[in-house]
């Protein structure tokens, strides 16, 4: 067996060949969601992906309450969204995850 550790992957991808850039691609994500599972990332970061979904679900609360305004600065919104998205996809994965075993 022959094992080749890439200390420094790169994770670009840009080819000239659509086919082949998808094929790259779908290497270079598999490694990532490897790695992440590795890490154990999704468990270790699921309580702040929690606070920040709670957060931006107060936020549209508050924005479709009375006034409808909230003085949110756009980065702190936009990190708050897909944090909050994240948590719902990770939660439809897992209830999908439940119906298979």
């Amino acid at each position: 067996w022959l094992l080749e550790v890439n200390g420094t992957p790169s994770l670009a991808v840009d080819h000239e060949d659509p086919q082949v850039e998808a094929v790259i691609r779908g290497a270079k994500g598999g490694m990532v969601r490897d790695l992440v599972g590795l890490l154990g990332l999704r468990e270790r970061f699921r309580p702040r992906y929690r606070a920040l979904a709670l957060a931006a679900q107060r936020d549209r609360q508050a924005a479709s309450g009375p006034g409808g305004v909230v003085a949110l600065g756009r980065g702190r919104k936009r990190v708050a969204v897909k944090a909050a998205k994240r948590v719902e996809e990770e939660e439809e994965d897992e209830s999908d995850g439940d119906d298979e075993e």
